[in-house]
C-alpha cells in the first residue's frame, strides 16, 4: 500500500508557479475586456442621459406648448411683436418678409420681423352690468365689476361694438374690492342707455398681458403694463429661442394687423445634456389663429 506521503510526491508530478509570459497574457485579456466593459458602460449612461435630456425637452415643449395655446387662442386683441430686455419694450412695427418668405405651416406669408416677446389683450372681467343711465357724451359709466381693475385696461361693449382705454377708476383699488365703479373712458360713448330691470347693458374688461423669451425662460406677464410689466411668473426653463415670435399674412395681401402668430419655440435641457449629443434638443412650431376673428379690442 502507498502512503499518502509517497502519493504526493511519487514520481511524475511536478509543483511550479504560472509563467511571466501566462501572465503578462492574462493580464492582457483582463485588461481587454475591462477596457470594453468601461466603454460599454460610459456609452450607456451617455445614451440613458441622452434619452432623459431629451424626453425633459420634449416635456418643457409639450406643456409650454399647451400654455400658449390656451392663452393665445383665445386672445382679445390681435397679437403685437414686442421687443423686450426684461427691463424696458418697445413694440414692433412688422413688415412682409422681402423676399417673400412663406410659411410651411400654414402657407401664410412671415412677418420680416421676429420678437422674443407678444402682446395681447386677456378678458380679466365681464359681463359685468352698466349701473350708470350715461348720455352720449358721457365719458363716465359705472359698472357692478368684482375685480380690480386698473388704468389702461380697456372696456367694450358688445351693445355697440366699442372698445374704451380706461383713464381712471374710482375708488381705487385698496384690497378690499368694491363691486361698483365709476369707469372714466377716453372717448364719449356716443349712444344714450337706459338702466330698468328691462335695459340692462353689459361691459366686459381686458387687460393687456405679454409672454416673453428672457434668460432662456418662458415668462407670463400678467399685467403687461407700468411698472406691473416685469412681473411675471415663469412657465417654462431651457428655452433657447432668443426670438420665437413672428406674424403671419396673407400672400400678396396689404399688411394690416397681427391675427396669425407663429411659434417656433425650441427647448433644450442645459443641465444633464451631454454636448456630444445635441439631438436631444426639441423645436415646437405651430401657427395659432384667433379664435374670435373679430376681436373685441380694436387697435
Amino acid at each position: 500500500m502507498i502512503s499518502n506521503r509517497s502519493r504526493l510526491h511519487r514520481p511524475g508530478w511536478s509543483r511550479r508557479a504560472f509563467t511571466l509570459v501566462e501572465v503578462i497574457v492574462a493580464t492582457a485579456i483582463f485588461s481587454i475586456i475591462s477596457v470594453a466593459l468601461l466603454g460599454f458602460m460610459s456609452m450607456s449612461m451617455k445614451m440613458v442621459s441622452r434619452n432623459l435630456a431629451t424626453n425633459h425637452s420634449h416635456n418643457e415643449a409639450r406643456l409650454a406648448a399647451s400654455r400658449l395655446f390656451n392663452d393665445l387662442h383665445g386672445a382679445a386683441s390681435v397679437f403685437t411683436l414686442v421687443n423686450y430686455d426684461g427691463s424696458s419694450n418697445s413694440d414692433i412695427s412688422t413688415t412682409i418678409s422681402n423676399p417673400v418668405v412663406v410659411d410651411t405651416l400654414s402657407g401664410l406669408t412671415l412677418s420680416a420681423q421676429r420678437a422674443n416677446c407678444v402682446r395681447f389683450y386677456k378678458l380679466v372681467a365681464g359681463p359685468c352690468r352698466m349701473t350708470s343711465t350715461p348720455t352720449a357724451t358721457s365719458t363716465i359709466l359705472t359698472f357692478d365689476v368684482p375685480v380690480a381693475l386698473d388704468v389702461n385696461d380697456r372696456l367694450s361693449i358688445p351693445l355697440i361694438s366699442d372698445s374704451f382705454s380706461i383713464t381712471a377708476v374710482t375708488p381705487a383699488f385698496t384690497g378690499t374690492q368694491t363691486a361698483s365703479k365709476a369707469i372714466t373712458i377716453d372717448h364719449a360713448i356716443t349712444y344714450n342707455f337706459k338702466d330698468s330691470a328691462a335695459n340692462v347693458t353689459t361691459g366686459y374688461f381686458y387687460r393687456p398681458v405679454a409672454y416673453s423669451v428672457v434668460g432662456n425662460q418662458l415668462r407670463y406677464h400678467a399685467k403687461f403694463q407700468g411698472s406691473d410689466q416685469n412681473t411675471f411668473t415663469p412657465i417654462r426653463n431651457n428655452i433657447t429661442s432668443a426670438t420665437p415670435f413672428s406674424l403671419l399674412y396673407l400672400a400678396g395681401s396689404a399688411l394690416t394687423t397681427g391675427r396669425q402668430l407663429r411659434v417656433s419655440l425650441e427647448t433644450n435641457d442645459m443641465q444633464f445634456n451631454n454636448l456630444k449629443f445635441l439631438g436631444a434638443a426639441t423645436t415646437y412650431q405651430t401657427v395659432i389663429t384667433l379664435l374670435n376673428q373679430d376681436p373685441p379690442i380694436k387697435k
